[in-house]
């Protein structure tokens, strides 16, 4: 008996301990303050951020995505995504993936599917970060022509180098026949080019005013040239989006093409929508422009296989043509006839190769590296 009074007072004094503590912590879980959210934006593939202040705007998206549903398919591959969204409450931290269509995706792939005024307000911040981009706008060439209009001036900017030079515009139905202006700017156009004039495709940006159009051009001095003591005998091409050739007015020229969407860092944009065949000319184009930053985007990712790998292949190519036969769409391959220049090796050799294509998680074709090695084999 004189061990049960203890006991018995124990339990009487927690009983009413906890008919004490009880409310006090319903109440805190009601009105106790959650720990501060950060909401931050930012760019993939150019250095931009920005951080949601709005308080309005920043808990409409903490609601929006308490709300949003995961979906039983995959989303995109992660190259196609083009902005990340973060979200950070104390030690929670979210991240999601927007794509350029507006796909909403997690980085472990899951698809999520976000209401349509959440992605009107996101898309005010994605529209932010995309004034903030180093690449150019990817316009056509009937927007472009009417910025960089005859006989106006821009800044001519090699994407891969950063040197930038000034040109005129003198003529061009199809695409733009521009001139450097002066001797320097020739000067530094050579220099890009490494010394050698080349009819070799670059990707470049055209700035007129402040508006940053994607681009290419090739660095070939030819036809005529009005501009007096700027050392460039001719003139020199630069093409845009849709835009064409003197010799084919109907038909793009797909080395040009390629890198206008390098212009504009949405490569893995032109990619999703190509066909087998379409994937395989980009992957050979590259090769013979000199371009290990595209071809291997076109390829199936392999640890081994990078820009660096790439390039120490390309440069054992002096030139490359092709001929693309019709896909086999049950073996999934490609028969492809090329000829190629050795930079150190014979010329004009002949080679049959079967591409095998790979259709990744249905959102693009891209070409096992292993049927293309072939091609650096002599």
């Amino acid at each position: 008996m004189k061990y049960f009074i203890p006991l018995l007072f124990n339990y009487r004094t927690l009983a009413k301990m906890l008919l004490f503590l009880i409310p006090i912590l319903i109440l805190a879980s009601v009105y106790w303050p959650e720990p501060p959210a950060e909401i931050v934006f930012s760019a993939l593939r150019w250095p931009a951020e920005i951080s949601v202040t709005n308080q309005q705007d920043k808990e409409y998206i903490l609601d929006a995505l308490s709300y949003m549903n995961k979906l039983r398919q995959p989303g995109p591959p992660k190259q196609l995504a083009l902005y990340k969204m973060k979200v950070t409450r104390g030690a929670e931290q979210h991240e999601y993936l927007i794509s350029e269509a507006g796909e909403y995706f997690t980085p472990d792939g899951t698809a999520v599917l976000p209401s349509y005024r959440l992605r009107e307000l996101v898309k005010e911040y994605t529209q932010r970060l995309e004034r903030q981009s180093s690449f150019g706008q990817l316009l056509s060439w009937e927007e472009a022509r009417k910025i960089f209009s005859r006989y106006s001036r821009a800044a001519l900017e090699d994407v891969d180098t950063g040197l930038r030079f000034e040109v005129q515009r003198r003529a061009g139905s199809y695409h733009a026949d521009v001139q450097p202006l002066t001797a320097q700017d020739t000067e530094i156009m050579e220099e890009i080019y490494n010394g050698k004039w080349s009819w070799r495709r670059r990707a470049v940006i055209v700035e007129v005013n402040s508006t940053r159009i994607a681009a290419s051009m090739s660095g070939y001095p030819h036809g005529a040239g009005a501009i007096r003591k700027n050392n460039f005998n001719g003139h020199f091409c630069i093409h845009f989006k849709d835009s064409t050739t003197h010799q084919n007015p109907r038909k793009t020229d797909l080395a040009h093409q390629i890198m206008v969407w390098k212009a504009a860092g949405r490569l893995p944009e032109m990619l999703r929508y190509c066909s087998p065949e379409q994937v395989a000319e980009i992957f050979l184009t590259a090769l013979d422009q000199k371009a290990p930053d595209i071809a291997v985007q076109t390829l199936v990712a392999d640890p081994q296989i990078n820009t660096e790998s790439c390039q120490h292949s390309i440069e054992k190519i002096l030139n490359l043509t092709y001929s693309i036969k019709a896909f086999d769409d049950r073996a999934n391959s490609l028969k492809v006839s090329i000829s190629v220049d050795y930079a150190d090796g014979p010329k004009n050799v002949k080679k049959e190769l079967e591409l095998r294509m790979v259709n990744s998680l249905g959102f693009w074709w891209k070409i096992d590296p292993r049927s293309a090695e072939k091609i650096f084999n002599f």
